[in-house]
C-alpha cells in the first residue's frame, strides 16, 4: 500500500516579542503556555475565552468581578489578565488601578481589557490606567491567541532551568 503522505502542520503561534517584552511562544523547541486571568461578568465571556485558549493548552482562571479578579490576580501565578470594564462590584478599570497601586515595586502582569465599548475614550481610559491593550468584543478566536502570544509575560528562563534539571 501506497499511502499518502500528510505534511506536518506548523506552528502558527507569532513568533515576535510583544512591546512589554513577551517572549515568543517557542523556545529552545518547548511550547509555552500562558496562564491566563479571565474577568467578566458575563459566563458565556469566560467560556468563550476557555473554549479557545484552552485547547492552545493555556489555562484559564475565572472571575466574575474586577473585585474578585483583583483577589486572583494576587493570589494566583498568571501571566496575563483579560478583563472585562463594564462589571458590578468592581469594574476593570478600578480593578487595573487597585492592582498597580498594591504590587509597587514588583513585576506587573499584562492587563488586557475586553470591551464592546470601542471608542478613543475607552482605549484612552485603559492606556491611562496601565492596561497594555484594549481590544473589542467581539473578539476573534485568531486575535484573542495572538493577543495572548503578544502579551503574556512568561519567565523563559526559568522553564529552561527546569529543562535542565
Amino acid at each position: 500500500g501506497g499511502g499518502e503522505r500528510v505534511p506536518a502542520r506548523r506552528d502558527r503561534t507569532p513568533q515576535r516579542a510583544g512591546p512589554l517584552g513577551a517572549r515568543s511562544r517557542r523556545k529552545n523547541g518547548i511550547r509555552v503556555m500562558a496562564t491566563v486571568l479571565a474577568v467578566d461578568d458575563s459566563p458565556s465571556i469566560r467560556q468563550m475565552i476557555k473554549v479557545v485558549l484552552g485547547p492552545a493548552g493555556h489555562t484559564v482562571i475565572e472571575a466574575g468581578d474586577g473585585a474578585e479578579g483583583l483577589a486572583k490576580a494576587r493570589s494566583e501565578s498568571v501571566n496575563l489578565v483579560i478583563t472585562d470594564l463594564n462589571m458590578p462590584v468592581m469594574n476593570g478599570l478600578d480593578a487595573t488601578k487597585f492592582y498597580s497601586f498594591a504590587i509597587l515595586g514588583q513585576e506587573r502582569v499584562p492587563i488586557i481589557a475586553l470591551t464592546a465599548d470601542a471608542t478613543e475614550e475607552t482605549a484612552r481610559k485603559c492606556r491611562e490606567a496601565g492596561m497594555a491593550a484594549c481590544l473589542n468584543k467581539p473578539i476573534e478566536p485568531r486575535a484573542l491567541l495572538e493577543a495572548v502570544a503578544t502579551y503574556a509575560r512568561i519567565d523563559v528562563p526559568r522553564l529552561e532551568a527546569m529543562a535542565e534539571s
